[in-house]
């Protein structure tokens, strides 16, 4: 449950920083690296590094892709035009050894245009 929760945390973390600025806290990231969602100045960010785990015990990871849609505006994982307005979010959270996980994913959308 309390993975559930962080995971949960990670999806909203990313799109507070969208609704902030898409093009600033979005558009400047490494698309497929590992980010770890941190509060700095008030506000979630992404940063590369590890700020360590979660009540001793959880791992939090983030990792935005980009999206691409064929000709019919659907969502393809191969093939297709880059939409660079829409980005796939990929938050895992891990624990334990042998190590446990969960993981949800979400899509965001500059639904702001910012």
């Amino acid at each position: 449950t309390k993975a559930l929760g962080f995971a949960q945390e990670g999806i909203e973390a990313v799109r507070s920083m969208r609704d902030g600025s898409f093009t600033n806290n979005i558009g400047v990231l490494t698309f497929g690296s590992t980010y770890y969602a941190v509060i700095s100045g008030g506000k979630w960010t992404l940063s590369a590094s590890n700020p360590g785990v979660l009540l001793d015990k959880f791992t939090r990871t983030v990792v935005v892709n980009n999206v691409s849609r064929d000709i019919n505006d659907n969502i393809v994982t191969a093939g297709g035009t880059d939409d660079p307005k829409t980005k796939k979010v990929t938050v895992t959270v891990s624990w334990g050894n042998p190590a446990k996980t969960v993981q949800l994913i979400a899509y965001i959308a500059d639904i702001l245009k910012n």
